[in-house]
């Protein structure tokens, strides 16, 4: 539905944003609409790519924009004409906003614990929830009073099944007491 809507005519939109992970029938089809509306287009890579490789086949706007100075400089290098750095626009808070948070709704994933580790990461493209995974024993093994916490959204059919497969690893290592899953969190600077 989304590509039918780019198909209308549009005199007063002289430029396309995207934000999205692309796949290669997307970015077919955006080339495609792209070049027959004549309009130029950014694409704001949200997500590290896991193989920069595909890049120049999956980006297809005029301006690719990343997130960090790592990922621009590996889509340049994966030969990608234009790449600019956008710093994300994530507010520092003063010492007064961080003490007024109310973080007491958190109070049962840190009673009797030493410390939680939290994992706000991606299930389906970083791969940071295997690292913790594999991190997990070693860790209890050293202090047992430590709760891991994931705070990943499930946005797609896959990435509920990786978070089975991630509650399925906890029980069959036996730390599945140590760990909560939290999905999407509204307030994650409380947490």
């Amino acid at each position: 539905r989304t590509f039918l809507r780019l198909l209308k005519k549009d005199e007063h939109i002289d430029i396309y944003h995207f934000f999205y992970t692309p796949n290669i029938l997307s970015a077919w089809a955006l080339k495609i609409i792209m070049k027959l509306k004549r309009r130029k287009s950014i694409h704001t890579i949200c997500s590290r790519p896991m193989d920069f490789r595909k890049a120049p086949r999956l980006i297809f706007a005029d301006i690719a924009v990343a997130l960090s100075k790592d990922t621009q400089v590996q889509l340049s290098n994966s030969g990608l004409p234009r790449v600019e750095k956008i710093n994300p626009c994530v507010p520092t808070l003063s010492d007064a906003e961080i003490a007024s948070i109310d973080i007491s709704k958190w109070s049962p994933l840190r009673k009797g614990m030493k410390a939680v580790a939290l994992y706000a990461g991606d299930y389906e493209y970083s791969g940071g929830h295997d690292i913790l995974l594999e991190c997990i024993p070693r860790v209890l093994k050293e202090e047992e009073r430590i709760r891991f916490v994931f705070a990943c959204w499930r946005k797609t059919k896959k990435s509920f099944e990786i978070e089975e497969a991630v509650k399925r690893q906890c029980r069959k290592l036996g730390f599945e007491n140590h760990v909560t899953f939290l999905n999407e969190v509204e307030d994650m600077t409380s947490l």
